[in-house]
């Protein structure tokens, strides 16, 4: 990356790629790039065509509701759309493998927080971008995941520009399980929401633009 290109990045981006310069440097593996890399992102790919996630007004910010069968499923459709905010992941080919693990969690709302903050990172680090997630293991007594993304380096000749996400946040941080099926009344959007269906799990996330 040019000094110039490197330099018009946002204060928090720049700071970001510095981080994760320092991780390589003192001997963390840098993202995995294993064969067979779109093989394995469509086998693990079993979503149905429609998103099950929305974007609500949130006054300077934006809150990405999301919602799934499973706790796994909630988390990784709030990653798809923070994703699909900054670019179309439908653009994206899955060209490259990188693997995030969480063990500094203390329950399930920071344990989302720092999944969504690890993939951001790497996009502000070093431009990855997201075609596919999936957790792997979720531990919800020690508060500890793993996930695999499969994506590639954004590209502005290939990619759509979207709005980057600056930082993700605690404010209004919820996951909801089934029958609990709406926020507070001082918590809920005005435009909530999308039809969902009462068996699943409801993530909000609002993230700075």
């Amino acid at each position: 990356m040019s000094d110039a290109a490197h330099e018009a990045l946002p204060q928090r981006s720049r700071e970001r790629r510095a981080r994760h310069r320092n991780r390589v440097a003192e001997g963390e593996p840098a993202a995995s790039v294993p064969g067979a890399l779109e093989e394995e992102a469509v086998a693990m790919r079993t979503r149905g065509e429609a998103p099950q996630y929305e974007f609500l007004d949130h006054t300077a910010d934006v809150q990405i509701h999301s919602w799934g069968a499973t706790l796994e499923e909630v988390m990784e459709w709030q990653v798809l759309g923070m994703f699909n905010y900054m670019t179309e992941t439908a653009t994206v080919e899955p060209k490259k493998r990188v693997d995030v693990t969480v063990t500094d969690a203390h329950d399930l709302r920071s344990l989302l927080f720092k999944l969504m903050d690890e993939f951001l990172f790497h996009f502000s680090a070093e431009f990855f971008t997201v075609h596919e997630v999936r957790i792997t293991r979720l531990d919800t007594e020690k508060w500890e995941l793993e996930a695999s993304a499969w994506g590639e380096q954004w590209d502005r000749t290939k990619h759509t520009i979207g709005t980057e996400v600056k930082a993700i946040t605690f404010m209004l941080l919820r996951i909801l399980a089934p029958g609990e099926d709406k926020l507070d009344d001082d918590e809920a959007p005005e435009d909530n929401r999308a039809a969902v269906p009462d068996d699943c799990f409801n993530a909000y996330v609002v993230i700075d633009i």
